[in-house]
């Protein structure tokens, strides 16, 4: 392996110990047809890699090497040493560091599964139209709670304080915008300890895991009646809409003509998301009014029962549509959909 240029002794020793599987998996990497350049590498293993052997000396010496060659088995998986991956690379790079910390006893018990898992996370949040950023800071706050809490049990063994991490980044991913996700989060939020469930979606801590579960999974606008929420953009602009969508309700969200594509719309506090869908789901779903005795267009100003929205777009045209907790509001005058509560 190439000699690693400002990195700390701690993982200078890991990598001489393990040169020579360091070396085969390289050697895997090099011949496998994507690009690889060892300067790339080398950077990536001084910005990423040097805090976890770090952090996992701090808990447990012996652990280092093995957490070193997963770092960097699974950094060669994510395409690092990839110039083109740069970006990749880069999300990898500013999870890893955020998380380190927090996840260094964890990282130190299982470490493939838990840099693999961080990283896959963060990556899919990223490509899914989520909000990376907001889950990296959010998991690194409720990790440390989690692990300290695992830290003071001695009933609790790390194995399943990792299985925690898993059903924490699932809960938190919802929170950074993944809307799809909210049964599946609030499932995994019952695997948590309660105050970890609830700090996790920011509620006050005086309140019970069933009860914020329960009130979510009936409104999923719950405690935001003043949400106010814009998705969709042009795609010469990178978004999805050719052209200005039209919507038409479902019992998931929205189904979504957007003049070359169509899309499920899901939507709540926490976000929207936009999946494939089909002219056919379009149509058959077009049969439905979408209407409710609540919510009116006034002009360029709509009203939901008491509350009273301007919408600074011309009249002509403005149409809302309503499923069971939401009003989406388009217009031919914007790509963009506008999204409201319908229950307070």
């Amino acid at each position: 392996m190439a000699a690693v240029a400002v990195i700390s002794p701690v993982l200078g020793a890991a990598l001489e110990a393990a040169r020579p599987q360091l070396n085969r998996r390289i050697a895997e990497v090099r011949t496998g047809g994507a690009g690889f350049e060892a300067a790339t590498l080398t950077a990536f293993l001084t910005m990423a890699v040097d805090p976890i052997a770090m952090a996992v000396a701090a808990v447990d010496v012996a652990r280092v090497t093995p957490a070193v060659q997963a770092a960097i088995d699974v950094a060669l998986t994510f395409g690092v040493a990839d110039p083109a991956q740069a970006s990749r690379a880069a999300l990898l790079a500013t999870t890893w560091q955020a998380l380190v910390s927090a996840c260094a006893p964890l990282i130190a018990a299982d470490p493939a599964r838990v840099l693999g898992m961080l990283g896959n996370a963060a990556l899919h949040i990223d490509r899914s139209g989520g909000r990376s950023g907001e889950w990296r800071d959010l998991m690194a706050v409720s990790t440390a709670q989690l692990v300290s809490m695992a830290g003071s049990d001695p009933r609790v063994d790390t194995s399943s304080t990792v299985e925690q991490l898993a059903a924490l980044g699932q809960l938190l991913a919802w929170r950074a915008g993944l809307a799809h996700f909210r049964e599946g989060a609030l499932a995994a939020g019952a695997a948590l300890p309660e105050s970890v469930a609830v700090a996790a979606l920011g509620m006050e801590t005086a309140m019970t895991w069933p009860a914020v579960a329960a009130a979510l999974h009936a409104n999923p606008w719950w405690g935001t009646p003043d949400a106010d929420l814009a998705t969709g953009a042009f795609t010469g602009l990178g978004g999805a809409f050719a052209g200005p969508p039209a919507v038409v309700p479902c019992v998931e969200g929205f189904f979504v003509d957007g003049r070359e594509r169509h899309h499920l719309l899901i939507a709540d506090r926490y976000g929207a998301v936009l999946h494939a869908s089909s002219a056919d789901e379009f149509n058959a779903a077009a049969l439905e009014q979408g209407r409710h005795p609540a919510v009116q267009l006034d002009g360029s100003q709509l009203l939901i029962g008491p509350r009273t929205i301007g919408l600074d777009l011309p009249r002509d045209g403005l149409r809302a549509a309503c499923n069971q907790h939401t009003v989406a509001v388009t217009s031919p005058y914007t790509h963009a959909i506008r999204l409201f509560p319908l229950m307070p």
